[in-house]
């Protein structure tokens, strides 16, 4: 059985992203230790006990990133607890995984800051979508407050690392397109912006091209940033 709280919002935190590395949890579940001697404790004794699994040890890049990091994902206990086969990411999916996961502990440092709130998110396959017979997979969908501007910001987010070719993402673009043009509110209250977050200003340059040469009424549902820009670049 699991011993604290603590354990079970790692396991509902793995669950949700598939995989991710000790930094991470770290930082969103014992971030008032100032040592990283409790978590690498509490995850050890879900290894042992089947909860979680470890993947791999590597060099990361990203805060907190190290030698001694491992990667997790649920074990076969950490499944059961979570009653479902859970975010099971193949192991060939690691780097976009927790790409997906850092980009959510951006949002999050913000939010500890008192800059942003997060409303609301939903991860893979829980951000999946079919709308207006258009079937949207993003891997992010987030709903943001921003006091400051007094503004709701809400995005579909694709965590890009450059390795679809255009073919592929004019037909992920055009599946969007066409749940905008054909969803009414019962769908889609707000219909949120497709944010492409992209790994270097050549990928961004050239998804900025692919929107470019859509038709300009449509060209506004999509962003293009650099992920080290997000989500400071929405008070510039």
């Amino acid at each position: 059985m699991l011993v604290t709280t603590r354990d079970a919002k790692i396991i509902k935190l793995i669950s949700r992203f598939g995989m991710l590395r000790s930094g991470i949890i770290r930082e969103l579940i014992f971030s008032d230790s100032l040592s990283a001697t409790s978590s690498d404790r509490a995850l050890k004794r879900l290894v042992e006990r089947k909860y979680l699994a470890r993947v791999e040890r590597r060099l990361i890049g990203g805060n907190g990133a190290g030698s001694g990091q491992y990667i997790y994902r649920l074990g076969t206990q950490g499944r059961r607890i979570a009653q479902t086969q859970g975010n099971y990411s193949r192991l060939s999916d690691i780097h976009h995984t927790i790409a997906i996961a850092e980009t959510f502990v951006a949002v999050k440092r913000l939010e500890q800051q008192g800059l942003l709130e997060v409303v609301g998110y939903a991860t893979e396959p829980d951000s999946w979508a079919t709308v207006a017979g258009a079937e949207l997979r993003p891997d992010l969908h987030i709903e943001m407050a921003i006091p400051s501007r007094r503004v709701n910001v809400t995005f579909f987010i694709e965590v890009d690392l450059g390795t679809e070719r255009q073919k592929q993402l004019k037909e992920k673009m055009r599946k969007y397109i066409h749940a905008w043009q054909h969803s009414d509110e019962s769908d889609v209250p707000t219909f949120p912006v497709v944010l492409f977050l992209v790994p270097d200003e050549e990928r961004m340059k050239e998804i900025q091209w692919l929107i470019d040469r859509e038709d300009e009424e449509v060209r506004g549902l999509f962003m293009v940033e650099m992920q080290e820009s997000f989500p400071q670049f929405l008070f510039s």
